[in-house]
């Protein structure tokens, strides 16, 4: 605790080893400002301790262990204290643990399915990946341009646990997922860009699965505007949507897609 005066101002901070300050109290009306949000039970702690131990103007008035007693009260509950910000901490590791094992997995499906996606450059396709949205917010996985048009590929990684496709609801295991609207609303963006910029093409969007062999996979009815399909699946049904659009109208769509400045207009 520490006594500051200064005119008319007279007041009780409340600090830590490292002159942190937690909060203070107005001495005159005896009003208390928290200044680190949750740290109320320290604060109140700390001036029940002070005014404990402040001394009698009879000093024989004092019992045995008085100033001990208010300071074990005042750090029993900083203990309190440190046990919920441990709890917290515990959650918001948990928490980050589990995005980063989100992301490693995330990042094995998305270079598996880019590799493979690769390899249709050969065929006459440009192919972007990670393209950045919404000021970095969020990204396109891969986009491909051909004579097929333009596709863009929502990768996905799973595990063991059973996929099913009906329309737009897709679940694993027993959660649902949001993968239809994710890709339709990623191809909406680029539909949007390509037609700001004059170019009149289709525009297709695809979940590209990386599963495990044994994962099970079905689909009961398909979403009426999105491929989704094991990777090998998908870039079979890319292949066949070559021949709309020719070869000068693919380079100067791809030229325009591949500068990052277009895609800020996403922003």
């Amino acid at each position: 605790m520490r006594r500051y005066r200064k005119g008319a101002m007279d007041r009780l901070y409340v600090e830590d080893a490292e002159g942190l300050t937690y909060g203070w109290a107005d001495a005159q009306t005896g009003e208390i400002t928290v200044q680190i949000p949750g740290s109320e039970a320290r604060v109140d702690a700390a001036f029940e301790a002070w005014a404990s131990t402040f001394p009698e103007d009879d000093l024989a008035t004092h019992a045995p262990g008085r100033n001990s007693k208010a300071l074990a009260a005042a750090w029993d509950a900083e203990v309190h204290a440190l046990d919920e910000d441990l709890r917290t901490l515990y959650d918001l590791r948990e928490h980050a643990v589990y995005q980063r094992d989100q992301y490693r997995r995330g990042n094995g499906g998305e270079l598996t399915i880019g590799l493979r996606l690769n390899k249709l450059h050969q065929r006459g396709w440009g192919v972007l990946h990670a393209i950045p949205l919404y000021d970095g917010r969020a990204d396109i996985d891969h986009l491909l341009v051909g004579t097929g048009g333009v596709w863009t590929i929502n990768a996905k990684a799973h595990g063991s646990l059973p996929i099913r496709v009906n329309g737009d609801r897709v679940s694993v295991g027993r959660t649902y997922v949001d993968h239809i609207r994710a890709a339709r609303h990623e191809a909406t963006v680029v539909k949007r860009l390509l037609n700001d910029n004059g170019f009149l093409v289709p525009v297709q969007a695809a979940v590209a699965l990386n599963l495990n062999v044994a994962t099970e996979f079905h689909v009961i009815s398909e979403p009426h505007d999105v491929v989704i399909d094991r990777t090998e699946y998908v870039v079979e049904a890319i292949e066949r949507s070559e021949g709309i659009i020719d070869a000068h109208t693919v380079n100067r769509i791809f030229a325009l897609l591949r500068q990052r400045t277009v895609w800020e207009e996403t922003a």
